[in-house]
């Protein structure tokens, strides 16, 4: 008698596992997509809050997370429990005190140096002119970061450097913003927030500045300077939006108050 022939393949024991582990996989990758989507919209939640509107019901919270009224009130009740929303009588949320506890632990967590020179190394990269940081001493500035160009041909300046607080781009923002003195060309800087001069303290060297804020008031002064000749028209109102960004960037991870910069850059 012929033997028995048989079609069927025998099922390997791989993929019996497979079959069993593939619908797994499949919850375990949906249900991390959806704990992401949830992070996120807490996320936004906490990101709907500004200077200008820390108070906000629940229809402003729909209306700037686009998160529907059911999920946002799921997400709002589990803010409220770990103290990161608080609501009031009125009925409007403001962020709780585990926001300000984060907030310290970052402070405590970086240094305003290490913040500083991280935005002064994207200027040069982004500028291709050296960029420093300066304060107030009294009746002087003094340069106290800096990152030097690249390039060969640049202006020559060190930190440490203290000169008169009366001259230059960097001095004229510095009294701008310590100071109630009152000319026509500090009214400008302080109506603008921009201070862009040439030859003033050295005649083939030229700046533009812009002011930096952080938790308290006015840091100090941000710069981008370099030889004359590099600094036409073009390259100093790019330099600018340059300087800007940065102020904005450096203004929000010292704590300050980013609203006047903004409406300064949108005049």
């Amino acid at each position: 008698m012929p033997a028995k022939r048989v079609n069927d393949r025998p099922t390997k024991p791989t993929d019996s596992l497979s079959r069993l582990r593939s619908p797994v996989r499949k919850q375990n990758g949906d249900a991390e997509r959806q704990g992401t989507q949830l992070l996120g919209r807490a996320l936004a939640i906490l990101s709907a809050f500004t200077m200008s509107e820390p108070r906000l019901s629940l229809a402003d919270l729909m209306r700037k997370t686009g998160v529907n009224k059911a999920t946002l009130l799921r997400l709002i009740a589990t803010l409220l429990a770990f103290d990161y929303l608080r609501k009031t009588e009125a009925g409007l949320y403001h962020v709780g005190p585990a926001v300000l506890q984060l907030a310290r632990i970052y402070r405590a967590s970086v240094r305003d140096g290490d913040l500083i020179e991280n935005v002064l190394e994207s200027l040069v990269e982004r500028s291709g002119e050296s960029a420093s940081f300066h304060i107030r001493d009294g009746v002087h500035r003094v340069c106290i970061h800096r990152v030097n160009s690249r390039s060969r041909v640049r202006d020559h300046a060190e930190v440490g450097d203290v000169l008169p607080l009366e001259r230059g781009a960097i001095g004229r923002m510095l009294l701008a913003f310590t100071s109630d003195k009152s000319t026509p060309e500090l009214d400008q800087v302080r109506t603008t927030y921009v201070c862009a001069l040439h030859g003033d303290v050295e005649s083939e060297a030229s700046g533009v500045v812009v002011p930096v804020f952080r938790e308290g008031g006015f840091a100090g002064a941000l710069a981008v300077t370099g030889p004359t000749y590099r600094f036409d028209h073009d390259t100093i109102e790019c330099n600018k939006q340059l300087l800007f960004d940065a102020s904005l960037r450096l203004t929000e991870e010292l704590g300050g108050d980013l609203r006047a910069m903004r409406a300064a850059w949108e005049r």
